[in-house]
């Protein structure tokens, strides 16, 4: 049986108090004209409101998607770093956060082998339908195994999903925009992973290397003493979002094997904590949002 799908719409409302912000509306079974849109927050129709997006997405009836918040207790440089708190809420919470108010993704889990991030994410209301074995939770362990893990325990339940988005706590300035987006790009290029990135705020080709006698050499010989306009423009992935194909994660079993798909976004939203003064770092920036 071929995927049904559903619309899902965004729209700019204008009520009597004025122009609202973009609102995520919700998902329609067949295409919809604003006209029968009507929402809780201001009441009837919308009449006057601006579409600013309507797209596509597989229905979750037929095309299950999984989200999967990875929140390990163990971190080797920064342990328990995942339900530490950054503008009042815990880094789990940011990214359950983003989400649920994406719309998109029909049952969100987190994944521990630690009782302490169980009980943290479940005192928010994060699903946690499972422990994960302590051996998933030390290095070298990657987040394909994980991933494959949960799929597995809920598979066990009768839960069967054909998409994953997984959501590295690490990076909690993803909005709901971007997991769309990101699923969005997803669905466009028939199912191709897609990795959000965000670009080197200084290109890594002009990087150099130090022997235990301190003499440098280039890591990059063929961009030395290059310009850095002459230099190709450079990724990193951010964590934020990861969009996969559960047959082809089950294949290949590793969630970086190509072909993947980039999906931008700022340097200000990719933040990566992965230590006490990245923390540190992410608060200064919120405050400095706060006092704009």
């Amino acid at each position: 049986m071929p995927a049904r799908r559903v619309y899902a719409v965004e729209a700019r409302i204008r009520t009597s108090r004025g122009r609202c912000p973009a609102k995520w509306i919700g998902l329609w079974r067949s295409p919809v004209d604003l006209g029968q849109i009507r929402t809780r927050r201001h009441g009837g129709n919308c009449g006057r409101a601006k579409l600013k997006h309507r797209f596509m997405v597989e229905d979750p009836a037929s095309k299950a998607v999984l989200g999967l918040i990875p929140a390990k207790g163990g971190s080797t440089r920064f342990p328990f770093k995942n339900i530490e708190r950054l503008g009042g809420k815990t880094l789990i919470e940011w990214a359950a956060s983003a989400a649920i108010e994406s719309g998109v993704i029909g049952r969100l889990v987190l994944s521990t082998e630690d009782e302490r991030v169980a009980a943290a994410a479940q005192a928010v209301g994060i699903d946690v339908p499972f422990i994960r074995p302590q051996d998933l939770a030390r290095d070298p362990t990657g987040v394909a195994e994980v991933a494959l893990h949960a799929l597995d325990s809920l598979e066990m339940k009768n839960e069967r999903y054909d998409t994953l988005i997984i959501l590295l706590p690490t990076c909690p300035f993803r909005t709901a925009e971007d997991i769309r987006s990101a699923l969005r790009l997803f669905h466009e290029s028939d199912r191709t992973t897609v990795m959000t990135v965000s670009e080197f705020s200084h290109t890594p080709f002009a990087a150099m290397c130090m022997d235990s006698g301190g003499r440098l050499t280039p890591a990059f010989p063929d961009f030395f003493g290059r310009k850095s306009q002459e230099m190709p423009r450079a990724y990193r992935p951010n964590g934020a979002v990861h969009v996969l194909d559960v047959n082809r994660l089950r294949q290949t079993r590793s969630y970086t094997d190509p072909p993947i798909l980039g999906y931008v976004m700022p340097r200000d939203r990719s933040f990566d904590i992965d230590t006490a003064e990245d923390l540190r770092e992410a608060e200064a920036w919120l405050r400095s949002l706060s006092r704009a």
